[in-house]
């Protein structure tokens, strides 16, 4: 039994894992420093925005913003181990088949 039916249809799809300069970077220097401010920058880069709406009642907003990921590149720097970075990708090819 079909529960639903979808106006397309799947003809090609992959997922891939892509390689992150800032891994690159660290593999290759050890140096747990930039690792943990680049890290930190390329998460900010997502969730800055979130968190800001999220907070935005804050009387302290920017003081707050800063103190998360402030504590965030501490927590890598301390122990990057504990928190491993992949890029996986998902890509699909669809067909639309109905409207």
């Amino acid at each position: 039994m079909e529960l639903y039916s979808l106006p397309f249809r799947i003809d090609r799809q992959a997922t891939y894992e892509t390689s992150v300069p800032f891994n690159d970077d660290f593999a290759r220097s050890g140096n747990v420093e930039v690792y943990a401010r680049e890290f930190t920058n390329f998460h900010r880069a997502f969730t800055e925005g979130v968190l800001r709406i999220s907070f935005a009642d804050s009387s302290e907003l920017d003081s707050l913003v800063s103190q998360i990921y402030t504590r965030a590149e501490r927590l890598v720097r301390d122990a990057p181990e504990r928190y491993p970075f992949s890029y996986v990708a998902t890509a699909a090819l669809m067909t639309r088949t109905g409207t």
